[in-house]
């Protein structure tokens, strides 16, 4: 791995994120040479060892699972090579458009969909609308 290289992994709290390397710190000072982890400091500010990174690659595509969310629209489905593009939920008027990898704007994995989804419900008694969080279990 390296800098500008894309990661999905798992953070302390056990969601799973996509973001890019923009430092690595190697174990050459006394404090992590003892424990030989490699840190990697990400986008975001946002922090993580070797050993929780599921999988690497200089394109963001390859990182992206069937159930992620690509600029705003649930993957449905991924092609592959040589041409890898992936295919979303977003209305086409009933045609899938590829998305490439230069056309990735945002992506938010299936997990941390789960962590922040919330319902919206009509209350009868009350004639409101109502939210509430959905945390995942």
């Amino acid at each position: 791995m390296k800098v500008g290289d894309y990661v999905r992994y798992k953070t302390l709290s056990n969601q799973i994120k996509i973001n890019k390397i923009k430092n690595i710190v190697e174990p050459d000072d006394s404090e992590l040479s003892m424990t030989n982890i490699i840190l990697y400091d990400l986008d975001n500010k946002d922090v993580t060892a070797d050993k929780y990174i599921i999988k690497s690659s200089p394109n963001i595509i390859d990182l992206i699972e069937v159930g992620d969310y690509v600029n705003g629209s649930k993957v449905i489905d991924i092609a592959p090579a040589p041409i890898k593009a992936i295919y979303t939920e977003q209305e086409t008027g009933g045609a899938l458009l590829p998305i490439v990898n230069n056309r990735i704007e945002s992506v938010l994995t299936k997990e941390q969909f789960e962590a922040i989804k919330y319902e919206i419900k009509w209350n009868m008694e009350t004639n409101t609308w109502f939210w509430r969080t959905l945390w995942s279990k």
